[in-house]
């Protein structure tokens, strides 16, 4: 083992599979930006190995122009920002969404922003909101069945609400909470058989230009719909596995982290009786191993 190099991520998340009936599906995961999606997703592209597609890329060449090429492929595992109207090209697949705090999203969104320098540092607040450089009541946008993106938030209305509510609890698969992350990969490694995982978050927001909490008001003003969706849907989302499931045993392992290099890569796949070796890498840098099932 060489090459370890210190980040302020000092957290692994360990994901142990189930023994459970599994889905024979593909999947389709509609990212909602800031909600932890970018550690989801990369690490079931890895999992998945080349059959997986960033619609992120897709938009860069026009998905409308080019989606036959695309849909032609069938890749197991397909993601991204990816507003729920596209469904109607992918057909019969397991939907997945992580949804967050509309207020805590809309802050990591902008800061966020500012720190990739596509909106400027010394901007106000107010000045973000009322030019949506940031686009409000996004969640309401993503999970409508027209393509509401390009609109002002002044013409959204609580029927655009009501559409993405039904969308949310009657036509995804999974919806999970930010706060259960741990539980959407337990659950989806497990569902479709797929390695063990030990892994650390990624694409953390790194600025911290606007607090919640002297803001809040104002931007829930701002994304009202949002947060009466996160209100009514919180509740209902996928919180855990039914205490009958049996842990697996001897799985094959992911390593997906930004710190430890092993053969000078920072994600490896291992048997399980290196875990033990690569626990105590962790343990001498100091990092803390959670187990959350």
């Amino acid at each position: 083992m060489q090459s370890l190099t210190l980040m302020k991520n000092n957290k692994y998340y360990l994901c142990e599979g189930y023994k459970t009936k599994t889905i024979n599906k593909k999947i389709l995961f509609f990212h909602i930006p800031k909600c932890g999606g970018t550690t989801v997703t990369n690490i079931l592209a890895h999992l998945f190995l080349w059959q997986s597609k960033d619609y992120h890329r897709l938009k860069k060449i026009s998905f409308e122009k080019n989606k036959n090429y695309f849909l032609k492929k069938n890749y197991d595992f397909i993601y991204g920002h990816i507003p729920y109207y596209y469904t109607k090209y992918f057909q019969n697949r397991f939907l997945v969404t992580v949804i967050r705090d509309p207020v805590e999203r809309f802050i990591s969104h902008i800061n966020h922003e500012i720190h990739r320098k596509r909106i400027k540092q010394n901007i106000s607040l107010e000045e973000c909101l009322e030019k949506e450089l940031v686009p409000l009541n996004l969640i309401t946008r993503l999970f409508s069945k027209n393509n509401l993106m390009n609109i002002q938030s002044k013409d959204l209305n609580e029927k655009n609400l009501d559409e993405a509510i039904n969308i949310l609890e009657r036509e995804i698969d999974l919806v999970v909470d930010i706060t259960k992350i741990n539980f959407l990969i337990n659950y989806l490694i497990s569902k479709f058989d797929f390695p063990n995982v030990l892994y650390q978050w990624t694409q953390q927001s790194k600025g911290n230009f606007f607090e919640i909490n002297q803001n809040k008001e104002i931007i829930s003003h701002y994304n009202s719909l949002d947060v009466k969706l996160y209100s009514h849907i919180k509740n209902s989302v996928s919180e855990s596995f039914d205490k009958k499931e049996i842990l697996r045993k001897n799985k094959i392992y992911l390593l997906f982290n930004n710190e430890i290099k092993i053969n000078n890569k920072k994600d490896i796949f291992f048997e399980k009786n290196r875990l033990f070796e690569i626990k105590n890498a962790i343990n001498d840098l100091q990092r803390e191993i959670i187990t959350d099932y």
